[in-house]
């Protein structure tokens, strides 16, 4: 399974996840930029399994048009 697909299926089960994915989606290039700056600020010094996870899926769901492919994968995981 890839990485989309998973943080889609785990959408599924944790609607703050979903809310968080339809608002980096809906945000423009340069905001996204902006907010991968500030993810990468504040886990700068985190370490442990929790913020690398954390970590992980906001660099995943803020590249390029991944946030909109996850919501797509979602609503056809709902059908």
């Amino acid at each position: 399974m890839d990485e989309l697909e998973l943080i889609a299926k785990t959408c599924i089960k944790d609607q703050r996840l979903y809310e968080i994915v339809e608002s980096v989606s809906k945000m423009s290039e340069d905001e996204k930029a902006e907010f991968r700056a500030k993810v990468k600020k504040y886990f700068l010094a985190k370490n442990s399994a929790e913020d690398v996870e954390a970590y992980n899926f906001f660099m995943i769901v803020t590249d390029q048009d991944n946030s909109k492919k996850i919501i797509e994968i979602y609503n056809s995981l709902l059908k």
